[in-house]
């Protein structure tokens, strides 16, 4: 459970960062078409070993989509006159 915990953050930080630096637009598309494909290999896995791996891939392109998801929602919001209203 530790390592699940230590991943998370980690590829959380490493989203956030590569959203600052490349576009939570372009990332979150990114994102998309990566899961997209990995999700694909999961459904065409061979052996237990193949699944794992495949899940694996989910789990690391799941992450920079889902913080370049919450960059999107705070879009709207910028600026501190609309942040204070929220």
């Amino acid at each position: 459970m530790a390592g699940y915990a230590f991943t998370y953050a980690a590829g959380m930080i490493t989203g956030g960062r590569l959203g600052d630096r490349h576009g939570y637009r372009r990332l979150f598309i990114w994102g998309v078409a990566a899961f997209t494909v990995a999700s694909v290999l999961c459904g065409i896995a061979l052996n237990p070993a193949q699944l794992v791996a495949a899940r694996l891939r989910v789990f690391m392109v799941a992450l920079p989509r889902a913080v370049a998801g919450y960059g999107l929602d705070a879009l709207p919001l910028s600026g501190p006159a609309r942040r204070s209203r929220a």
